[in-house]
């Protein structure tokens, strides 16, 4: 049953089963390292970024400190000049405080927002990368197993039937099989 083309055929199909099995998880863990490195990448580069939106939303908080800071020594100037006192005075004053208070609100919750789309982003990205990582195919034992024996059976049937395979052509050879060997064929018997 056991001839040695099969057993060389089943050699053969074990060691290029097991060799491309190796491949494929080595070329899978090299594709998952670097999705794994553009996501460390990207999540550097957010971290920057946010860096720059707080440095950014705080100095528009302190331009808007400093202008807010000057109208009220125009009030209180404007106030000097004119004798004016009182009411208007302190009207004046609060309707600034009151400006430079919805404007630093809407300076900190702009910064928050774009931290928060910032954050949305990098959460996109690290689930994009799972995926990635996830859609990488990897090689099985029993996917190997499977290969080996289908190439086995397939060589086994090949012999049987005696179309073993011209190695130079890859068609298979006329004369080969056990009809045809090489006692018979010179003898005729």
């Amino acid at each position: 049953m056991c001839d040695p083309i099969t057993l060389t055929t089943l050699a053969v199909s074990a060691a290029s089963a097991i060799v491309g099995a190796d491949a494929t998880r080595r070329a899978t863990n090299t594709q998952a390292d670097q999705v794994r490195a553009q996501v460390a990448q990207n999540d550097s580069a957010l971290q920057a970024q946010q860096q720059q939106i707080g440095e950014a939303s705080a100095e528009q908080m302190s331009e808007r400190a400093r202008q807010a800071m000057i109208e009220r020594g125009r009030m209180v100037a404007i106030q000097a000049d004119s004798g004016a006192a009182g009411n208007n005075l302190q009207r004046g004053i609060a309707s600034i405080d009151q400006a430079e208070g919805q404007d630093m609100a809407t300076l900190e919750a702009n910064r928050q927002n774009n931290i928060a789309q910032a954050q949305r982003g990098k959460q996109a990205d690290e689930l994009r990368g799972n995926g990635d990582i996830a859609a990488m195919p990897t090689p099985s034992l029993l996917g190997a197993g499977l290969q080996i024996a289908g190439s086995t059976l397939g060589a086994y049937t090949r012999t049987q039937a005696g179309q073993i395979p011209n190695k130079a052509t890859g068609q298979a050879d006329a004369f080969s099989g056990p009809q045809y060997n090489s006692y018979q064929y010179q003898t005729g018997t």
